[in-house]
């Protein structure tokens, strides 16, 4: 029963044979019966299995050990190649189908399997088997008689291939260093764990290496002249600790992360996992570690800073104002966002600020901040310092000018006719209630604002009619709110006479104020007093006198004592900045120091009334004398600042 092999074929049935009290294969003895054939299919990737169980036709029918039995397979297409042998099962018409007929011992548990690149591997096969009848029978109630009829769909089946062969044995040869068995085949004369204990693939990798560290900037060198910024166990550090290491080209990384270490021991260690070959197609895995000594020393541009003319570029701001309310919120505003970082030095003039830089680039993003955060016009100069006729290469200077707009927060202003109509016609008599990227207006009478951004402004640029400087204070006397709110301003007609006035007549000023949710019966405010004030403006003299107020009120003034604003429970970080054009034995800049000192006092009061603006700067707990002499003033009007918003002050660290 043999076929001359022509091709394989990939389909394959394997068949098992149980019997009714003596099972052949027991392991699959809970096949039930009664079931189609197809509920036994197991298919896999080149395979289908199928699994038959044979019942005897009579009682007297056993089967021992050594018994055997035949059975046939009824295919529907003709085979040549068929055996003689068999014959057609009942019902199946011989002249359309070839009968192979198989012995299977229960000894042996023969399996047959036909392989085809022919067939679909979704196959599904039927059969009755169990206590069926065959009604094409002589004796419809005579049963099967241990045979197994499968009826197929045509199986293109050019020859089929006996897979009962016996796999050849592997030589077996001895570990050259420990004498335990491996396999021959592979080539090797030494087992994998002697391999692993006797191969070193990381021997080229050196486990000691330096980085060099800045102290003053905190950067990192990486080779050949470029430093980096790089966190302690960060992503940065890791890739730059691993360009440190030679011959790491000539393994396979597989692995790599740090070992804690304190941050004051100059020591960085590094734990890697590699992959190599160590023999002919053997792989090991070894894992190593490297530690890093951080050497102290000094970038190149930390060393300019301390020369003279030794920056590439400068950003002068300057602002044409009389306070310097703005530039102590720009200060706070770089600190928060760390825009100084890259300065190589900071010069504090008469009106304004000059950063220097080593590089044109640190400079031009100093002006991209500036211009997000206040409302600037900025002018680019250039200055040739040396120039190689050889090669054709020059160095410059460059200056960029910054220039703030000069109106400020709470800055009384008269709009130009023009752009009061291009902003929703709002009046022309506002208050700047915010300064940012934009001027933030408001009318107080009608509670209607308006934002005009920086190209819009220096285009049809315009000055203040008064600023904080010439506020008056002034004593509520009644207030009756009208109803229109938007936001936090409320709308409130406000009776108010001023403080001097108090005892010498009775001078009151019914307006219209923006100020109602704040203000009550006895609070004293600040405000601008136009009615007596000489006023040099065109566009003040535009103005219809008759129906401009006489006081514009912009905040509510609280009281405060010298004690309390000595001694408050938090504090502002300031930038470490040099002095020019000054001299401190001079009575002038005695003066200008007064002025300085009385500036950040009353900035520091405006972050103590407006919470907004306390969530645009870091503020930092005070040391605690200073909050418990704090405390103490608990009879004191003014808001404080709770501890929820502030910071902890902690120093950043720096290694060696």
């Amino acid at each position: 029963m043999f076929f001359r092999p022509v091709r394989t074929i990939k389909f394959s049935l394997v068949l098992s044979l149980f019997t009714t009290r003596n099972s052949i294969l027991p392991s699959f003895s809970s096949i039930t019966d009664g079931r189609s054939l197809n509920e036994y299919v197991r298919p896999s990737k080149s395979m289908v299995v199928m699994r038959f169980r044979s019942f005897s036709s009579s009682s007297s029918d056993s089967f021992s050990s050594s018994s055997s039995f035949s059975f046939s397979f009824s295919f529907p297409f003709s085979c040549s190649s068929a055996p003689d042998s068999s014959t057609s099962p009942a019902g199946v018409d011989s002249s359309a189908s070839s009968t192979l007929t198989f012995l299977v011992t229960s000894r042996s548990a023969s399996c047959l399997r036909f392989r085809s690149t022919m067939v679909k591997p979704t196959v599904r096969f039927l059969t009755k088997f169990g206590a069926a009848h065959n009604p094409n029978a002589p004796n419809p109630a005579q049963p099967y008689s241990s045979v197994f009829q499968l009826i197929a769909p045509l199986i293109i089946m050019s020859n089929y291939t006996h897979l009962q062969n016996t796999p050849a044995q592997v030589a077996t040869v001895l570990c050259c260093n420990c004498g335990v068995p491996m396999d021959g085949s592979s080539g090797l004369v030494m087992c994998h764990d002697c391999i692993k204990l006797t191969v070193d693939i990381t021997e080229g990798i050196p486990r000691e290496a330096n980085l060099s560290f800045c102290r003053n900037c905190e950067r990192f060198l990486q080779p050949p002249t470029q430093w980096i910024r790089c966190a302690l166990e960060s992503r940065e550090l890791l890739a730059l600790c691993l360009r440190k290491l030679k011959g790491l080209n000539k393994v396979r990384l597989v692995d790599a992360s740090f070992i804690w270490t304190e941050p004051h021991s100059r020591r960085i260690r590094v734990k890697l996992t590699v992959q190599g070959e160590a023999m002919a197609n053997t792989i090991i895995q070894q894992t190593f570690e490297v530690e890093y000594v951080v050497v102290a020393m000094q970038c190149a541009d930390c060393a300019k800073s301390y020369t003279t003319n030794t920056w590439r570029a400068t950003v002068q701001i300057r602002q044409k104002v009389a306070h310097k309310r703005t530039f102590l919120y720009l200060e706070q505003l770089i600190l928060k966002h760390n825009a100084h970082v890259d300065t190589v030095n900071i010069q504090e003039t008469k009106d304004g600020l000059d950063f220097f830089y080593a590089q044109k680039s640190h400079a031009a993003k100093m002006v991209e901040f500036l211009t997000a955060v206040a409302p600037v016009k900025n002018k680019r100069s250039e200055e040739l310092v040396s120039q190689d006729i050889h090669s054709g290469s020059s160095q410059y200077k460059f200056t960029f000018s910054i220039e703030l707009a000069p109106i400020c927060r709470d800055d009384l202003v008269v709009l130009p006719k023009k752009l009061a109509h291009s902003l929703g016609n709002i009046s022309r008599l506002v208050l700047c209630s915010k300064v940012s990227s934009m001027l933030h207006f408001i009318d107080p009478s009608t509670l209607q604002t308006a934002d005009l951004n920086a190209p819009q402004y220096w285009r049809s640029p315009f000055p203040t009619l008064l600023d904080t400087t010439q506020l008056v204070e002034f004593i509520v006397l009644d207030v009756e709110p009208t109803g229109d709110i938007r936001g936090k301003n409320v709308l409130a007609d406000v009776t108010v006479s001023r403080a001097s006035d108090l005892g010498t007549n009775d001078q009151t000023y019914y307006i219209r104020s923006h100020l109602g949710a704040i203000l009550h019966p006895g609070d004293s405010c600040m405000g601008y007093f136009l009615t007596n004030t000489n006023l040099n403006s065109d566009l003040w003299d535009t103005l219809d006198t008759d129906n401009t107020p006489e006081v514009v009120l912009v905040k509510k003034h609280y009281e405060r004592k010298s004690k309390k604003s000595k001694y408050r429970n938090w504090k502002l970080k300031r930038m470490a900045k040099e002095y020019n054009e000054m001299d401190d034995a001079t009575r002038q800049a005695r003066q200008e120091q007064e002025k300085a000192e009385r500036d950040y006092e009353l900035f520091l009061q405006e972050l103590e009334e407006d919470e907004e603006l306390r969530q645009t700067v870091n503020m930092y707990k005070a040391p605690t004398q200073a909050q418990l002499e704090s405390d103490m003033d608990d009879d004191d009007e003014a808001p404080e600042v709770g501890l929820d918003e502030l910071l902890d002050e902690m120093d950043e660290m720096t290694i060696g």
